[in-house]
């Protein structure tokens, strides 16, 4: 079929090459956020960091002591969480030049020890956006 790559070559087909080259660079090369999470250890701050994001992307970090599994979806983001609900959002952080974004989350005193808790991420990409891996801490 002409349509396909010219078996043997090493070559694509003009029409294939015209299909790429319309991709977005997320739909040429997806790559997953990848979350994670500092111990929550009372009276300090945990840093919670995702890698993988574009420079200057704000990335949108949530929790819940709910659990984890199938969460809500937003379609017209073609997104879903693993965050069960309710679910509550902690603030946004920038990715750096690397794709680096850092959120610095203050652990109050106070909190009963062995909590468990569980974290997400998020990037805005109209229906590209992207969800993190979860994450789940128990406080020290």
């Amino acid at each position: 079929q002409k349509t396909v790559a010219l078996a043997g070559t090493g070559r694509l087909s003009a029409e294939v090459e015209g299909w790429i080259a319309r991709l977005t660079p997320e739909q040429r090369s997806p790559v997953s956020l990848d979350l994670s999470v500092e111990p929550l250890i009372m009276g300090q701050v945990a840093n919670l960091q995702v890698e993988h994001a574009n420079s200057g992307e704000t990335v949108h970090y949530f929790l819940n002591l709910a659990g984890t599994g199938q969460g809500p979806c937003i379609p017209a983001f073609g997104i879903c969480f693993e965050l069960l609900l309710p679910f509550y959002y902690i603030g946004p952080a920038a990715a750096t030049s690397a794709g680096v974004a850092t959120l610095g989350l203050s652990i109050p005193t106070g909190l009963p020890l062995g909590l468990t808790v569980h974290f997400e991420a998020l990037v805005l990409r109209g229906a590209n956006s992207k969800t993190s891996n979860a994450v789940t801490q128990t406080t020290r």
